[in-house]
């Protein structure tokens, strides 16, 4: 079966601030005479994501099965909410920093694995999405911030 696309010309930029504005997960960008071919990377097709950054207090992090932060947020009804386990961005400077550091802050280790820090220490990470739940989807390290308050870490609607 053939479909046709949808496409609009000439005014694919104004259409992606549209989509950062409304909070849309992102656009397609496609070659207009391209055809779509199922299961298959293209470079006539690119998604372009809307990714968001905010900026997060570290509440612990875990070893395996790999590396990741877990980082939470402020909200009006509860503090220190874990909002999403950050397991890409790290270059092996950043993680030996972090590492070293955090030795410093141990508060306990859960059975799951996590040890848990007390929540000193900030960081700014990218999203895609937040869940109803409030948990944020698809998210990666951006960079540390030693000067940001964790108390200023919150959700922002």
């Amino acid at each position: 079966m053939i479909t046709q696309t949808l496409f609009v010309e000439e005014i694919g930029d104004w259409l992606l601030e549209w989509s950062k504005q409304n909070r849309w997960e992102g656009i397609v960008a496609k070659r207009k005479r391209s055809k779509y071919a199922l299961d298959t990377r293209s470079t006539d097709w690119i998604k372009i994501k809307n990714f968001r950054n905010i900026d997060v207090v570290i509440l612990g992090y875990r070893m395996k099965p790999r590396f990741g932060l877990l980082v939470g947020l402020h909200f009006p009804t509860v503090s220190y909410k874990p909002v999403a386990t950050v397991e890409f961005g790290f270059n092996p400077l950043e993680k030996q920093a972090f590492l070293e550091v955090a030795q410093q802050i141990h508060t306990y280790r859960d059975r799951t694995g996590v040890q848990w820090v007390e929540p000193l220490l900030c960081c700014e990470i990218q999203y895609l999405e937040r869940t109803e739940s409030h948990n944020l989807r698809i998210t990666s390290f951006k960079r540390f911030l030693p000067h940001k308050n964790p108390e200023d870490c919150q959700w922002v609607s």
